[in-house]
């Protein structure tokens, strides 16, 4: 036995211990080969467009590269494209955007790998159980944002590994030298500059030692705690530092304007989306939070029934509530199980609270304590004291995401959603590049190609471009108006046309529409199409599901500057893309 099992505590052995690794990764490259990723949601359009538009410029002369909550994450995009672009455009047709969303994506699925293999092996130290290690493992990349931020460019996998590791090297790691706690720490540091909200995950990591006290010394070392401290700032400090020279602050205002433009204000009804945000987290549930949304607000347009939201989302959300329940209760019975209960409490606290008070409808606001709760997963699983009845169930409870997300990962993808309406998408690839589509909502499946599936092979081929009428950033909304305004404004600066969807003409949305009425009490569907009913239809395309172009005419124009109030086409708005 490498673990020896007390009434307290596992002690981790000396010896160095060898799970089985490769079929992990067996496992792994199978899931990236056979499963599609889901529209999970993320920027990568928008990383992307600022790495692409940077690289004719220096390093101080790119502000759109030095966003303040990720910091790290697009300057790591343009560097590698700086190394590596000429190399691969080739193999991307020549598209400069597959390109660099392909070199955005590549450290998310290595990311999620290493979040395996690291739960894998910290999971083997605890139990000494290879199976127990390997389905651990592996339930830990099917979990939502593992297996679909590993296909997006967003920085949440690569986050997520540095603080798997982190809290590995804390806790788990043999020496008891000074680099693992150094090197702990750093990762804790670089995960906060990829994405700040991260460093409210950092004291998990900082104690870690101490409350799980692997090494059979309960001690709070200050040394060690020094040490990991220094670290993670030497990082986060000395990464700001560059970031604040390259966008030339010097004084207190401009840092404040700084982190208010990187930072988009908060939504509203945060406890409703946290209840959605935070099952996201191990399960990919598509669009329930719009029916959950529908029924609490008893949406006139959509009515949905009871039985219609537990057949669609409630089963779900209950079994990961059910799961937290069951883990905690288990946890909670036995001594180090109170530890491991602790230290997910330490990492979750701090998240919950910025989730409540900020935004709290992304499940990447909850992926920081996911460590926590698989360890504790594994440790019941592999403990013989708990009863087989009590292992079953938290087993079964605790991978019911894994043949649920694979499932579903067939009629959820992008790919399938977008060719169920061919029409439309024949409309959306015979466009110029200058022209531009308007779509009711970010939950469009056209709109959703454009951010959720960013090497799908469409893309090889310039298309054009797509933009919501509905905003999904709060200080937007009540201007939605004068932003579809300025967008139709730039379209035609560049040469382009503006083509709106034929739906915002329509009574009343139809569900699969996935518009909320009561989502935001500065947009109502009657408002939509009061506006829109006063352009000219003339020109259609796409069938009944179609689109109408919006011409430069001189009725059009009235329209629009009565929107802008008294602006024009020249100065009345700025640049939206």
């Amino acid at each position: 036995m490498s673990v020896t099992e007390t009434s307290s505590a596992p002690a981790v052995a000396a010896r160095k211990l060898e799970p089985n690794w490769v079929w992990l990764v067996g496992l792994y490259v199978l899931l990236m080969i056979f499963i599609k990723g889901v529209p999970i949601g993320g920027d990568t359009s928008l990383y992307v467009e600022h790495v692409r538009d940077s690289l004719q410029h220096g390093w101080g002369d790119s502000p759109q590269v030095w966003n303040f909550a990720h910091l790290g994450w697009r300057p790591l995009g343009r560097l590698l494209s700086l190394i590596f672009l000429p190399v691969l455009l080739p193999h991307f047709n020549n598209n400069t955007d597959m390109a660099i969303a392909f070199l955005f994506m590549l450290p998310n699925m290595i990311a999620a790998l290493v979040c395996g293999l690291v739960m894998q092996r910290a999971i083997y130290k605890l139990t000494a159980s290879r199976w127990v290690s390997l389905l651990i493992g592996f339930a830990f990349v099917c979990l939502d944002p593992l297996l679909n931020y590993s296909r997006m460019g967003s920085p949440y996998c690569v986050c997520l590994a540095c603080i798997t590791l982190g809290i590995y090297l804390a806790a788990f790691y043999e020496s008891h030298s000074w680099w693992p706690s150094a090197l702990a720490g750093a990762l804790g540091g670089l995960a906060a500059v990829f994405w700040a909200p991260c460093l409210l995950t950092f004291p998990s990591i900082l104690f870690a030692r101490w409350i799980l006290g692997l090494r059979g010394n309960r001690k709070f070392d200050f040394r060690l705690a020094a040490i990991t401290c220094v670290s993670g700032a030497l990082v986060v400090l000395g990464s700001y530092a560059i970031g604040m020279a390259a966008m030339h602050i010097h004084d207190a205002a401009s840092l404040n304007a700084w982190i208010h433009d990187s930072t988009p204000d908060s939504r509203d009804r945060t406890a409703l989306r946290m209840i959605n945000g935070m099952g996201r987290v191990f399960y990919d549930m598509a669009d329930d939070s719009v029916w959950l949304k529908w029924y609490t607000f008893h949406d006139p347009f959509a009515k949905v029934h009871l039985w219609e939201l537990i057949r669609l989302s409630v089963i779900e959300l209950g079994a990961f509530y059910l799961t937290l329940l069951a883990l905690a209760i288990a946890l909670w019975s036995t001594a180090f199980g109170k530890r491991i209960f602790a230290l997910t409490l330490v990492a979750m606290i701090p998240n919950l609270l910025l989730a409540i008070t900020y935004e709290s409808g992304g499940s990447e606001r909850y992926e920081c304590f996911l460590p926590e709760l698989f360890l504790g997963v594994g440790y019941i699983l592999g403990s013989n004291l708990y009863s087989n009845r009590v292992r079953v169930l938290i087993g079964i409870l605790a991978c019911l995401h894994i043949p649920a997300n694979l499932a579903t990962a067939n009629f959820r993808n992008v790919s399938y959603l977008v060719h169920r309406d061919p029409d439309r998408l024949a409309v959306m690839t015979s466009l110029s590049p200058k022209d531009r589509l308007f779509v009711v909502n970010m939950n469009d499946n056209l709109m959703r190609l454009s951010y959720g599936d960013p090497l799908n092979p469409l893309h090889l081929h310039p298309l054009a471009g797509i933009l919501p009428i509905v905003p999904t950033l709060g200080p937007q909304l009540p201007v939605w108006r004068e932003i579809f305004a300025c967008a139709v404004y730039n379209t035609w600066h560049v040469g382009g046309q503006a083509w709106v969807t034929k739906r915002v003409l329509s009574d009343q949305p139809l569900r699969d529409w996935r518009f909320v009425e009561v989502d935001s009490r500065f947009v109502h569907w009657n408002d939509i199409r009061q506006l829109f009913a006063k352009f000219n239809h003339n020109r259609e395309t796409g069938g009944s599901d179609g689109f109408f172009l919006i011409e430069n005419s001189p009725e059009n124009n009235a329209i629009l500057l009565g929107v802008l109030q008294g602006g024009n086409e020249a100065t009345g708005c700025a640049p939206y893309r």
